[in-house]
């Protein structure tokens, strides 16, 4: 009778708190997740934004370089 139906009741519980803690570590897992990809994003973009300002500042530097030096010795030869 009522013995029945508390333990019923004691079972339900159980597994609804089973669920409960089930899905709570899911949420944390996925936010961990969320949180590590995120990270490893932010972390990637900012390594590709520096190398391509590098790689843009070592090319203009270059470019220049090699501009300088096409430049420089016409002035002599034109004379």
């Amino acid at each position: 009778g009522e013995d029945d139906f508390v333990l019923f009741a004691l079972a339900i519980a159980n597994r609804v708190a089973a669920v409960a803690a089930a899905v709570a570590a899911a949420v944390v897992v996925v936010e961990v997740v969320l949180v590590e990809v995120a990270v490893v994003v932010a972390v990637v973009v900012v390594m590709l934004v520096v190398v391509v300002a590098v790689v843009a500042t070592v090319a203009t530097a270059v470019l220049d370089g090699v501009l300088l030096m096409l430049v420089l010795p016409l002035p002599p030869l034109q004379l």
